[in-house]
């Protein structure tokens, strides 16, 4: 109870997980919404409270035009886990 009222001391307790953090996720937002316009993708994170986080992630691309870094396995496990949600 104690970890689930401050939620920064939850997300960095030496004892959290990548699993634990998401289902803090999971918990805590409504949807992401997501707006790719060439190399920015916009982002909009509407939490359950009713909060609105806007975010804008630039891609970085290399020489060829392809994405600087591969998306993680584990990140692209979380959006097909939270898609179904999401829609």
């Amino acid at each position: 109870m104690r970890l689930g009222a401050d939620l920064e001391l939850a997300w960095s307790h030496p004892a959290a997980t990548a699993a634990t953090r998401k289902r803090i996720l999971r918990t805590a937002l409504n949807e992401i919404v997501v707006r790719r316009e060439g190399a920015v993708n916009d982002m909009v994170l509407h939490w359950k409270g009713g909060d609105h986080t806007a975010l804008q992630v630039k891609l970085r691309l290399n020489a060829a035009g392809r994405h600087h870094w591969p998306i993680p396995e584990d990140t692209m496990s979380l959006v097909r886990e939270l898609g179904p949600v999401i829609n």
